[in-house]
């Protein structure tokens, strides 16, 4: 795959009210930012866009990744292609249990080449995990990762997403080696890597480890995303750092940034708000 790429977006989320409640039941197994009235509210924005509200990229991923895969498929005359094909289209679809009984089948059939493979079971984890079924995904994208796949953006893919399904489950640290070995393993694909110190970001803010999330989220934003969402999620995520830094004037600056470059309509723009009301009032 190559620059042009869909990008990871967040646009399956969940609704706020499902990721309050899996705050709830982490319990003590999630590192809070540190406390201040700010700092709180730093937080909430992170929970907010990590965790399972961070789940809907897994199926961006999955779809984007397994269009390369996908062509190489159809070139072969066997029952794995045929299958394969057949559960991309229910995956589109939203035919989910149908999708994983495909993928499941093309397992079986050994499909030859190593890449092959590993979509399958990446598509099967898509599947797996707009079910609900996240121990499940997350076995299958295990199996990716295992499997290393010649194709470089499909393993970056299957780490970053088995990190959004571990943060979601309140393992941040594991969620953070995924990014790390995302990151490194260098990506020639921009939107990915940006994705990548994003994500990281954010699993650094939740930790309270706001100079490394800041470094992060400067990374992404130095690496000029190309899609506009993208980089008002860097700049949003440059001022939350900021702010729980204590650096209030620059994390307004950063603020105003995000509200220059979306529609007042748009759910970060609202976010940005919200954070520009608290800033000013430090």
């Amino acid at each position: 795959m190559g620059e042009d790429d869909p990008k990871p977006t967040n646009s399956d989320h969940q609704n706020d009210e499902q990721t309050d409640d899996t705050d709830q039941e982490r319990g003590s197994t999630e590192t809070s930012p540190p406390s201040s009235p700010w700092a709180s509210m730093g937080g909430e924005l992170w929970r907010k866009r990590s965790g399972l509200g961070r789940a809907g990229i897994i199926v961006v991923f999955l779809i984007a990744a397994l269009v390369f895969v996908g062509v190489v498929l159809v070139s072969n005359e066997d029952d794995a292609a045929a299958t394969f094909n057949s559960g991309l289209a229910a995956l589109n679809e939203g035919r989910l249990e149908n999708a994983v009984t495909a993928f499941t089948k093309v397992i079986e059939l050994e499909p030859g080449g190593t890449d092959q493979l590993a979509a399958a079971y990446y598509n099967r984890s898509s599947a797996l995990g707009r079910l609900g079924r996240t121990e499940e995904a997350l076995a299958d994208l295990t199996a990716v990762i295992n499997l290393e796949p010649d194709n470089t953006n499909l393993l970056v893919q299957a780490y970053l997403a088995r990190a959004i399904s571990l943060s979601g489950l309140g393992r941040v640290e594991e969620a953070l080696a995924d990014e790390t070995a995302a990151i490194n393993l260098e990506p020639d694909n921009t939107n990915l890597l940006v994705q990548a110190y994003l994500n990281r970001a954010i699993d650094l803010g939740r930790s309270g480890r706001a100079e490394e999330a800041l470094a992060d989220a400067t990374a992404a934003i130095n690496l000029e995303p190309d899609d506009i969402d993208t980089l008002a999620d860097a700049h949003l995520e440059r001022s939350i750092a900021l702010g729980l830094l204590e650096r209030t004037q620059e994390a307004i600056a950063e603020v105003q940034i995000v509200l220059q470059l979306l529609p007042p309509t748009h759910e970060t723009h609202r976010r940005a708000d919200e954070l520009l009301t608290i800033l000013e009032s430090q």
